[in-house]
């Protein structure tokens, strides 16, 4: 009659195996899975109560996170330690927690490593106590108790059973801290102010941002699975694709451009191969829209080289030009100074905006000068000239 009843026990464990395996496909969060486990547990395989334990290292407690079943107020006479300082301490969660094993208590009745929580046990009927560990990342971050209302329920005959439901679980959690990792990194890369693609081996766009859908026009159903040839990047006014096929090793971090109908616009691109455990890899590129960034600097040099008022050559502009030139002279070549002579009298009795109004006039005729000329407005009532490749000394006169 007892290997009869320990053979249907053996046989209820396998077939919890079985269900486990069936929750672990459909569940996708920790909620959902631990719910789903702990309502299985008791309903339909006869637990009296099943709990789910969490490490708090603030308290050095076993902190309750979700329970089903039988509960009965068990839970407030008992306090469970992370660390092991005295007997009491001693219960199977924490010992669970802290030898990252399972602990088997056949017999709650009989078994002295009980003995603080006997009573408490025995009054609502738990006759049989396994706690089980639960590692992820190499850290036992849950502890899942079952306690069943029949002596012997779970023995160390059966260890291999539940330490095979502890591979279980550990696997369903594991795929399910996959999948929250993946999800923040998906809803990070939506959320990026930059372009990211990212592309198979060959160039075959698998994934594309609300960015870069945003800044590409396109959405991602009129891409996804086509080539990255089709936004026409041009690296060194070669298409990207052809980098692409060339196959990229390392970090690549290029200048690209995208010529659109109305406006070009230039990327900072990053180019970052992710190899995969299979033996394939895939290309993440993460590209930054620099156009207003190249706009604002060159209108920082502009304004570094060009005289507000006048639009012509300043001081230091003048004199870089001037400067490049000279070296590849192969004629004449003739500086002609203009100085508007007491021109502070104009400011002083028909003010600065007339004043600016003759400077800016003056340089518009200045540029009817147009072939072989550096014009600049050097000083604040001085032009300058400079005639370079001047076939004849004369020429000028």
């Amino acid at each position: 009659m007892l290997d009869k009843t320990r053979k249907k026990r053996y046989e209820r464990l396998f077939e919890l195996l079985r269900r486990t395996n069936q929750i672990l496909i459909e569940a996708y969060s920790e909620k959902e899975f631990f719910e789903k486990i702990c309502e299985v547990l008791v309903k339909e395989f006869e637990l009296k109560m099943v709990l789910i334990g969490v490490p708090d290292y603030e308290t050095k407690l076993i902190k309750l996170l979700y329970w089903y079943g039988e509960e009965k107020g068990y839970l407030g006479e008992i306090k469970v330690s992370m660390e092991e300082t005295n007997p009491e301490e001693r219960e199977p969660i924490g010992t669970a927690f802290r030898e990252d094993k399972v602990i088997i208590i056949s017999d709650t009745e009989t078994d002295e490593r009980f003995l603080p929580w006997r009573e408490s046990a025995l009054r609502r009927g738990y006759y049989s106590v396994a706690a089980i560990p639960l590692k992820i990342e190499d850290k036992v971050s849950y502890i899942l108790t079952l306690y069943a209302e029949e002596p012997l329920f779970f023995e160390e005959e059966n260890r291999k059973i539940l330490e095979e439901l502890k591979r279980y679980l550990e696997f369903g959690l594991t795929k399910i801290e996959l999948l929250r990792k993946e999800r923040i990194l998906a809803e990070s890369l939506r959320n990026l102010e930059e372009v990211v693609i990212v592309l198979r081996e060959d160039g075959e766009i698998t994934f594309i941002n609300e960015k870069g859908c945003k800044i590409l026009e396109c959405s991602f159903k009129e891409i996804c699975g086509k080539s990255i040839g089709i936004f026409n990047f041009k690296f060194k006014d070669e298409p990207l694709e052809n980098l692409i096929k060339i196959g990229i090793k390392n970090i690549l971090r290029i200048p690209v451009r995208l010529e659109k109908e109305k406006e070009t616009i230039w990327f900072d691109m990053k180019i970052i191969p992710v190899f995969l455990s299979d033996g394939t890899f895939r290309y993440v590129i993460i590209a930054e829209d620099i156009s207003q960034i190249l706009e604002f600097e060159d209108l920082l040099k502009k304004t570094r080289y060009v005289n507000s008022i006048t639009l012509l050559l300043n001081y230091e502009g003048l004199s870089k030009k001037i400067n490049e030139i000279l070296p590849f002279l192969t004629d004449y070549a003739f500086l002609i100074i203009v100085d508007l002579c007491d021109f502070s009298y104009v400011n002083a009795n028909f003010g600065y905006e007339a004043g600016n109004f003759c400077l800016e006039e003056i340089g518009k005729r200045l540029f009817a000068f147009q072939n072989h000329v550096v014009i600049g407005r050097p000083f604040a009532d001085s032009y300058v000239l400079f005639f370079y490749n001047v076939k004849e000394k004369n020429a000028l006169l």
